[in-house]
């Protein structure tokens, strides 16, 4: 392999990886404005998450975020159809932002996975 393929498979790299940012960021400003008024608090290691006193997500304490209200969630997965970017990215970039975001409320157990199940059924 000479220099100049090696140039570009750097490039690649590094086009591919300033794109992950890009929908990062893109996502990270949606989830800003989405979940502006959620807050989050701590239950002997259960967090739960809410708008105006409503449940609308909780961790358990292995790390699970359970989907209470399919409609602010689905409504966030509409961006992934919006960016042309698979739903399992967005979520894992909400899993990403809630850790990130509320990480004193979810301290040492942060979010691995979320449970959708129930918003299968509507």
């Amino acid at each position: 392999m000479d220099l100049q393929e090696n140039i570009s498979r750097i490039k690649t790299i590094m086009e591919i990886e300033e794109d992950t940012n890009r929908v990062s960021n893109i996502l990270h400003s949606v989830f800003d404005e989405k979940l502006k008024s959620v807050t989050a608090t701590d239950e002997e290691g259960y967090v739960f998450f809410y708008i105006n006193d409503e449940v609308v997500f909780d961790k358990n304490y292995w790390g699970m975020l359970w989907i209470r209200d399919c409609d602010i969630f689905s409504n966030l997965l509409s961006y992934s159809r919006l960016l042309s970017i698979p739903e399992e990215e967005t979520k894992n970039q909400l899993i990403d932002y809630l850790n990130k975001k509320y990480s004193d409320v979810v301290g040492e157990r942060p979010i691995r996975k979320i449970n959708d199940e129930y918003c299968d059924e509507w």
